[in-house]
């Protein structure tokens, strides 16, 4: 770190390298949660990092429809915030595709 380099705890590194990839992530998410595809959309989106506006014009929702499908995210994954959220999905072995 020192020389520029970046730190990454070592249960991340296995955590990412247990994981692979859910051909259809909807499909999976929703199943392992028991939430909706549209929730697992969202979810998808949310672990990519984008905000709710964001999410709102990639999926073409209200932002209170998001809102509400973000609420239900966190409450399946027994979370209050997005960083906790990550980390639970991450835990189960649920990535956005491309990670």
């Amino acid at each position: 770190m020192l020389s520029g380099g970046t730190y990454l705890p070592r249960e991340a590194i296995g955590q990412r390298a247990a994981a692979a990839p859910s051909p259809d992530f909807a499909a999976d998410a929703a199943e392992r949660l028991g939430i909706t595809p549209r929730q697992a959309d969202v979810l998808e989106l949310l672990l990519d990092g984008k905000p709710n506006k964001v999410i709102c014009r990639e999926l073409n929702l209200a932002e209170s429809t998001v809102k509400n499908h973000v609420a239900a995210v966190f409450k399946a994954l027994g979370v209050t915030t997005r960083v906790q959220a990550v980390l639970a999905a991450a835990k189960l072995g649920i990535r956005a595709r491309g990670h």
